[in-house]
């Protein structure tokens, strides 16, 4: 895998558009690696720390990503902000909660830039059922997907570890890579980083 090229202080992020679906997006070319996850699991702090300041707005109130966000890294190279999924006050109403998973399974299934996924999970909670729904549609559409098994530093290195290993076990296929992480202690960033970059190239 070559070394990372894509990610340093001299070539920052810069927010390109928000929109409410794929339809919306201005573009479709080059090459984008696109984030998502259930709601307030961490995926706009991981933006921020691949770029090493702060873009991509954070919120402890879940739902709070209710657009499409693209952010270039280099001209024709973009990392996406997906809205995240599971929290059911979004639009006020339960009817919210199918609307992001439309909008976003129909950005992974029709987006012909994108190159790779990054699902976030919070390793203190259980895959649900649209993580599995993710899961197999990148499968399915030969899409290279990374599952970040987020904020591990909220559990000891034991806790942490039994649940890591859970995870192996359940999602047990070679086409799907596992990355434990945490934005605080910068653990497996620059693997994350390294991933990306390949994908981009």
């Amino acid at each position: 895998m070559k070394k990372n090229k894509t990610f340093n202080d001299s070539n920052p992020l810069r927010f390109l558009t928000s929109a409410p679906d794929r339809s919306s997006l201005p573009f479709d070319y080059g090459k984008e690696v696109a984030f998502t996850g259930r709601s307030n699991v961490g995926k706009s702090s991981v933006i921020n720390i691949l770029n090493k300041k702060k873009i991509a707005l954070t919120s402890k109130i879940p739902g709070r990503t209710k657009f499409i966000n693209l952010f270039e890294i280099q001209d024709g190279k973009r990392l996406v902000d997906l809205p995240g999924y599971g929290y059911s006050k979004t639009l006020e109403n339960k009817k919210s909660k199918f609307y992001w998973e439309k909008i976003i399974k129909e950005y992974i299934c029709y987006r012909n830039s994108l190159k790779g996924l990054v699902l976030l999970i919070d390793i203190r909670q259980l895959l649900k059922d649209f993580d599995y729904q993710i899961i197999k549609i990148s499968i399915y559409k030969k899409i290279p997907l990374v599952i970040l098994i987020n904020k591990i530093d909220k559990l000891s290195y034991n806790s942490s570890k039994y649940q890591i290993n859970k995870f192996y076990n359940i999602i047990s296929t070679s086409s799907v890579q596992f990355i434990p992480f945490s934005s605080l202690k910068k653990i497996g960033l620059n693997r994350l980083k390294n991933i990306i970059e390949y994908w981009l190239s």
